[in-house]
């Protein structure tokens, strides 16, 4: 699954590295009824990647409703932290992860706050491979702006050219390609 030309490895988290995605889109959807907005799974699918705020500002958009963002972000994000300590692995690409802990350098960029990214790397046993993790308190725009990527790069010290993102959204893959990075959608490898 590793190019030949990767010289530094870039995860998305949820979906990704971790099959966290059931428990943040039941977390959207009862937090959201509670707010007098239905959705349907795709409509988190949709914009997998953006921080739980800007995701709120989407569906109110999209449903044209008035939601407080804030608010809403914060009530899911409380709701599904009780929910990820049983979440597991996405195998192919954590074993990607384990073999080349000690061969490249590697980094997570994630939509996520970095409380849940830590619950869910430490769930499936994987916290200690990662010295990089890049999340919405870091203060680059979201997905599909190619900053968060730009900036693993330069921390991990490798051309944004040889490094090859893992991602499973397409908000995620459109960041990778925009930052000049080889985009690989791990969907191909783990559909049934």
């Amino acid at each position: 699954m590793v190019v030949p030309q990767a010289r530094g490895l870039i995860f998305d988290c949820d979906g990704t590295l971790v099959d966290s995605m059931p428990a943040h889109i039941a977390a959207w959807m009862e937090t959201l009824a509670r707010h007098g907005l239905k959705i349907v799974p795709q409509d988190i699918h949709d914009f997998a990647g953006k921080p739980s705020e800007e995701v709120v500002r989407c569906l109110a958009q999209r449903y044209q409703k008035e939601l407080d963002g804030a608010t809403i972000a914060e009530e899911k994000n409380a709701l599904v932290r009780g929910r990820l300590v049983d979440v597991k692995a996405i195998e192919p690409v954590v074993e990607v992860a384990r073999a080349c802990a000690d061969k490249l350098p590697m980094a997570i960029v994630s939509g996520s706050r970095r409380v849940i990214v830590d619950i869910e790397l430490a769930a499936v046993g994987i916290a200690g491979l990662f010295r990089i993790i890049i999340t919405p308190e870091d203060g680059y725009p979201s997905k599909p702006s190619p900053a968060p990527f730009l900036a693993a790069a330069a921390r991990m010290g490798v051309e944004p050219r040889c490094c090859q993102v893992f991602e499973d959204g397409e908000q995620g893959l459109l960041a990778a390609r925009l930052a000049g990075m080889i985009a690989t959608d791990i969907r191909a490898f783990t559909a049934p």
